[in-house]
């Protein structure tokens, strides 16, 4: 079996998203949102924040999965075209 790995989409995935969140929040606030949920203490308004950072963290990450996968399957059309890629499955 034949599996194919592709990290430059999963480094676009992931640094599209780190730099779309960034835009949002600071470094910081993304720390207390993740720490809220582990935090008996956080109040309903701390809550809250971590809800709406973990939202658009998921829509985020659909958008650049979908870009990543879009940017591969024209790298890998082009690869194709050129000759380096002999078969694909």
């Amino acid at each position: 079996m034949i599996v194919f790995a592709d990290i430059l989409s999963a480094l676009i995935t992931v640094g599209v998203t780190i730099v779309l969140l960034r835009t949002g929040w600071t470094f910081r606030e993304m720390g207390q949102a993740f720490s809220a949920a582990f935090n008996e203490t956080t109040d309903r308004e701390g809550l809250k924040t971590a809800d709406v950072f973990f939202a658009t963290t998921g829509n985020y990450l659909s958008l650049s999965a979908a870009f990543s996968i879009l940017i591969s399957v024209i790298i890998r059309g082009s690869f194709k075209t050129q000759g380096v890629l002999k078969e694909l499955p």
